[in-house]
C-alpha cells in the first residue's frame, strides 16, 4: 500500500462516527414487576428485564399489570405504573452543570425523582404529552397522560413543577408545588393548581410501587422506613445512584435523608 492509500484509510477511520452502541448508557432497569417490554430506536424489541441497559431513543412500556423501575445516568429515579410507555428522547451533559433530559409519556403514569444535578441555570429536565411540557430542576412529582382522552394531570410531591400547554410554551404556564395538581386538556391551558386532599391523594396514588428518600412525600403518606439495601444500586458505575448516599443511622437503625439533612421516606403503591 502506497504513502497516499495508507493516509486516506486514517484519514476514512478517523471520520468515521462511532457506532451508538459504544455510547453511554442512557440508564438502566432497576426493578421489574410483570410484564414489560423495551423497544430500540431501531425498532427492536426485547421483554424488560432488571439490569437491562437504555440508549437513548428507547421506549419503555408495561403491561396493564406490569410496573418497572428506572434509574437513569442524570441520577434521576422513575417508576412506571402499568400500561405506561415512555420514551427516553435527549440526554446530553451528563456529569456537567448543565445536563439536559428530555422524556416522552405517550400514555400511562410515572412518578419521577430528578437528580441533584439539574438545579442549576443551565440544566434542563423537560416531559412531554401530547397536551403538555413539564420543566423541572431537583423535586418530585407524578405525571399521567390518558392517551383516550387526551389529558395530561400532574401532582406534586416535593419542590415545584412548571407546567405549560403544547398551544403555549411560552407564556400562561402554572407552577405546581407539593400537594398540589394540574390538569391540561387538549387545546386548553393548564388548569390552576389547587391543593389536593389527602383522601384523594392516596386513592391517586394507590397503584404505584416507588421508594424515595425525601421528607415531604414521606410525611404524606407515613409509610414504613426501607434501608440502605432496599435501593436497587446497577453494575454499571457509569450510572450513579445519588439515592444510596443519602441514607444515614439514627437510633440504629437507617433512614433516608433529604436534601435539608432531615430523614424521612416514600413508599408510593404506583
Amino acid at each position: 500500500m502506497t504513502r497516499a492509500k495508507r493516509l486516506f484509510v486514517i484519514v476514512v477511520l478517523l471520520a468515521t462516527p462511532v457506532s451508538a452502541s459504544y455510547a453511554a448508557p442512557a440508564g438502566q432497569v432497576t426493578e421489574v414487576r410483570g410484564d414489560g417490554a423495551i423497544e430500540s430506536d431501531g425498532g427492536s424489541r426485547q421483554p424488560i428485564q432488571p439490569g437491562a441497559t437504555l440508549a437513548v431513543g428507547d421506549k419503555v412500556s408495561t403491561a396493564d399489570t406490569g410496573r418497572t423501575r428506572l434509574l437513569l445516568s442524570d441520577g434521576s429515579l422513575l417508576s412506571l405504573a402499568g400500561n405506561t410507555e415512555l420514551q427516553i428522547i435527549e440526554q446530553t451533559g451528563t456529569g456537567t452543570t448543565s445536563p439536559r433530559t428530555a422524556l416522552s409519556l405517550s400514555r400511562g403514569r410515572v412518578l419521577i425523582a430528578v437528580g441533584e444535578g439539574f438545579r442549576s441555570a443551565g440544566s434542563e429536565y423537560r416531559v412531554e404529552t401530547k397536551t403538555a411540557i413539564t420543566k423541572v430542576t431537583g423535586t418530585e412529582f407524578v405525571i399521567t397522560y390518558d392517551a383516550v382522552e387526551d389529558v395530561t394531570d400532574l401532582i406534586g410531591l416535593s419542590g415545584s413543577v412548571q407546567v405549560n400547554s403544547v398551544i403555549d410554551l411560552l407564556s400562561r404556564g402554572v407552577v405546581v408545588k407539593a400537594r398540589e395538581q394540574t390538569i391540561v386538556k387538549r387545546g386548553e391551558l393548564p388548569t390552576r393548581p389547587d391543593p389536593i386532599e389527602e383522601t384523594v391523594f392516596r386513592q391517586y396514588m394507590e397503584d404505584l410501587q416507588f421508594v424515595g428518600l425525601t421528607r415531604p412525600a414521606a410525611s404524606a403518606l407515613a409509610k414504613p422506613l426501607v434501608t440502605a439495601d432496599d435501593i436497587d444500586e446497577p453494575d454499571d458505575s457509569t450510572i450513579s445512584n445519588p439515592w444510596r448516599d443519602r441514607v444515614q443511622q439514627v437510633d440504629g437503625i437507617e433512614q433516608p435523608v433529604d436534601s435539608l439533612g432531615t430523614t424521612g421516606n416514600v413508599d408510593i403503591e404506583l
